[in-house]
């Protein structure tokens, strides 16, 4: 009698635990913006102030990304992802509960190291965890999360915030526990990931081309994200729930740009990155000099959204391609790019519309996308150097599984 086989446990799928690893970690940044305003009245504190503890976060994302080298080299990545999920649920816990503004600064901390563990190792699990010919399937189920958390977390949070603004910070805590049980019902990883030092992997062959080029995107794209709603009901005299539901929108215009790229990100991502990017920098400065009325610049603001959607996809791509000597660092430089383009963002959109109002932070922020893709476009410094000798250890190797068209990038 042939024995009955045993279903498979939800958890154990690679594609649903990093799709709710990314959701998680996508929830717990993009909470505090729709009660900023409650949580400042009721700490007794200005909402610039309050805001700072996002940039606080995000500051120690960027440095805990930086600094990866030395928690990867004694972790497995099953550990790394699991360690950054319990840090974010902690954080998130002492958020939701912080009597004072000094306890939510101090929550901070485990918030954004624990974004810099969660963001870098799911990102580079998807290069482990995928199996053969299925890196580019893994790589863009598991990105969905984050747009996903967009479209289904700012109207929760909307709710939720009704009742009382804690229990909208600690609405993350429920995707983020559930991945953490996910992650810890899958099989141990074999090996710890393959890990280099910030300085060597950013010599290695177009990784530093392809980090600055994710640092100018992320900033134009960032701080275009902090400035929309303010942009619409600017311009239009918007209620929170209208700006809300556009935005909403705009996250779910992402979700068929990240798939539809999924295709080519196996094959050339570094060419269609260029043309994703040059495509997106017109997008973004009639964003900000046309509008005639609100559905001219939701209509805009989802084509930017559909068109950076599938930029990140075919952009994480070539990133595991050419830092595959260390994914885990290659995807800790994407993490620090995210987040520093909202430090770098929000700062330079800020100023551009004081000095000139919302047409100048376009025509600013559409010129990074500019300048990232003539990073792209400039012809490969190394082209004209002969080949490094092969190398030996523990690091090479993971060449060989490196996706086709890897060289191209």
């Amino acid at each position: 009698m042939t024995p009955t086989p045993t279903p498979r446990a939800f958890p154990s799928s690679p594609a649903l635990v990093l799709f709710v690893c990314l959701f998680g970690g996508q929830a717990a940044q993009l909470v505090m913006s729709p009660v900023l305003p409650d949580v400042a009245g009721a700490l007794g504190v200005s909402e610039g102030l309050a805001g700072q503890a996002r940039s606080l976060s995000g500051g120690l994302a960027v440095l805990g990304a930086l600094s990866l080298a030395a928690v990867s080299r004694r972790m497995s990545l099953r550990a790394i992802v699991m360690a950054g999920l319990a840090l974010t649920a902690l954080g998130t816990s002492l958020s939701a509960a912080a009597p004072t503004l000094a306890v939510l600064f101090l929550a901070q901390v485990p918030t954004g190291l624990g974004l810099a563990l969660l963001l870098s190792g799911a990102l580079a699990a998807t290069s482990e965890w995928a199996p053969a010919g299925g890196r580019a399937r893994l790589l863009s189920l598991a990105l969905l999360g984050q747009p996903a958390a967009w479209v289904v977390g700012m109207p929760v949070v909307g709710l939720v915030a009704d009742l009382d603004w804690r229990y909208a910070l600690a609405a993350p805590l429920v995707p983020c526990l559930v991945a953490l049980v996910a992650a810890g019902r899958r099989p141990a990883d074999p090996r710890r990931p393959s890990v280099v030092g910030v300085h060597r992997i950013l010599r290695s062959d177009g990784v530093a081309r392809w980090a600055a080029a994710e640092v100018l995107t992320y900033t134009a794209w960032c701080g275009t994200l902090v400035y929309a709603g303010a942009l619409l009901v600017g311009s239009y005299g918007c209620s929170r729930t209208v700006v809300g539901l556009t935005l909403a929108a705009c996250g779910a215009a992402y979700i068929p740009g990240t798939l539809l790229a999924r295709r080519v990100a196996s094959g050339r991502p570094r060419r269609w990155v260029l043309a994703l990017t040059l495509a997106a920098a017109p997008v973004l400065v009639l964003l900000g000099t046309v509008r005639p009325s609100l559905a001219v610049s939701g209509a805009l603001l989802a084509l930017l959204s559909f068109l950076i959607g599938a930029r990140t996809m075919a952009a994480s791509a070539m990133g595991l391609s050419v830092g595959r000597e260390s994914p885990i660092m290659a995807m800790g430089l994407r993490t620090a790019a995210v987040q520093g383009g909202y430090l770098l963002g929000g700062a330079l959109g800020g100023l551009a519309i004081l000095a000139g109002g919302p047409a100048s932070a376009a025509v600013i922020l559409g010129g990074l996308l500019v300048g990232a893709a003539w990073v792209h476009a400039r012809p490969a410094p190394s082209a004209a150097r002969p080949p490094e000798p092969a190398r030996t250890g523990a690091g090479p190797g993971r060449a060989d599984a490196a996706p086709r068209g890897a060289a191209a990038c």
